[in-house]
């Protein structure tokens, strides 16, 4: 019995996204307390009604693994459709039965016992059992499978439904994502922004970001913060977004509202939280000039930090209504100029090193990748 709760601990240990893994273990513990040349297991699509090969243990011939067939197309269709053990003594005799067993057979198999991954009376999946000695099973060896198929199937089924869920979050994701570009791009209709100009401080402050070493869940909240930095401005009259001349100071107050603004819209939307960052502090400023709340130094959170240099950099080499685009020697000084003022001089410092090609000591195909996607959305 306590083989049984050893299996049960090994799969309760797999990570469980990791279907491959959830397998292997699975037929490798069938495999081996079997007695049997090799064990995969089939998991079931509801929705395509076919078989999904997820892997197994023991096979020559291992480009099975992936393969998708009807219930109609092997033996392990029977043990869909009763919900029961089934054994087939002789492979050989059902090669003109189905697709499937030419491929078995040329793997060496001659017997064939398929088990059904069954909970609350539906089945998830088939555990199939393969050998080229043949099998004589007794009734304890059946209680074995069995066994085996108990622990496998509660194991599968929570596999399969945390894979569902991420499927179902990555898509809630990309929708809800793709509503916060539409967001920022209602702006460079009104000719707030210059063309693309939210996409390009986007991807390089997220690239920025994982070459100084953020993690994946940080990066997204940075993406979703620089997308809708300026959305704030959507609050602001035109006549003053789109002045040509010099803002009275009255309309410098109004302008200098929008990363309030933007806190005040996106705060209560929940997913946003964690992104606030960007939007409500990009223009603070090292020397603590900056506005709305005249934070200086670290108290600047570090994700407006790293913003603020590329929103700066990307806005002085566009072209704007009432200037072109500065040079990126003129950009890359003010940049320079800036750092213990406006910019965090350590970030400055990393993001000037970048423009001038990386740390030449790191020159692994990782770090030179980003140099170059970096030079080239920058040099753009």
């Amino acid at each position: 019995m306590c083989e049984y709760c050893d299996l049960g601990r090994l799969l309760a240990e797999v990570d469980s996204t990791d279907l491959r893994g959830l397998v292997k273990i699975l037929t490798t513990h069938a495999v081996s307390h079997l007695s049997i040349s090799a064990a995969d297991v089939l998991v079931y699509d509801p929705i395509t009604q076919k078989f999904v090969n997820a892997g197994g243990t023991g096979f020559r011939n291992r480009s099975l693994e992936g393969t998708v067939w009807r219930w109609d197309e092997t033996p392990a269709g029977h043990t869909f459709a009763d919900h029961e053990i089934i054994r087939v003594p002789h492979l050989a005799k059902l090669k003109d039965k189905y697709a499937r067993i030419e491929e078995l057979i040329g793997d060496g198999f001659t017997t064939y016992i398929a088990a059904p991954l069954i909970l609350r009376d539906q089945i998830k999946g088939i555990l199939e059992i393969f050998s080229r000695d043949g099998i004589n099973p007794s009734s304890q060896w059946l209680a074995a499978l069995e066994r085996i198929a108990e622990q496998g199937v509660i194991a599968l089924d929570k596999s399969l439904l945390v894979r569902k869920l991420q499927r179902q979050n990555t898509k809630l994701t990309q929708a809800t994502d793709a509503i916060f570009e539409s967001w920022a791009a209602s702006l460079e209709l009104r000719d707030v922004e210059p063309q693309g100009h939210s996409m390009r401080v986007t991807e390089v402050t997220a690239e920025f970001a994982h070459i100084l070493g953020f993690s994946e869940s940080d990066i997204t909240h940075f993406r979703r913060g620089a997308l809708l930095h300026d959305i704030g401005k959507m609050g602001i009259p035109d006549e003053i977004l789109l002045k040509a001349g010099e803002l009275t100071d009255e309309e410098r107050r109004l302008t200098e509202q929008h990363p309030t603004i933007a806190f005040n819209i996106l705060s209560p939307i929940e997913i946003l939280q964690p992104a606030l960052d960007i939007p409500h502090y990009h223009h603070e400023r090292w020397d603590g000039a900056g506005y709305p709340e005249r934070l200086a130094g670290n108290k600047i959170p570090i994700a407006a930090r790293i913003f603020g240099i590329i929103d700066v950099w990307d806005t002085l080499r566009s072209d704007r209504p009432y200037r072109k685009g500065w040079p990126e020697s003129k950009a890359r000084a003010f940049i320079n100029d800036m750092a213990s003022r406006q910019f965090d001089p350590d970030l400055a410092d990393k993001f000037l090193k970048l423009l001038n090609g990386g740390d030449r000591r790191r020159a692994d195909s990782e770090t030179e990748s980003h140099r170059t996607y970096l030079e080239t959305r920058f040099h753009a």
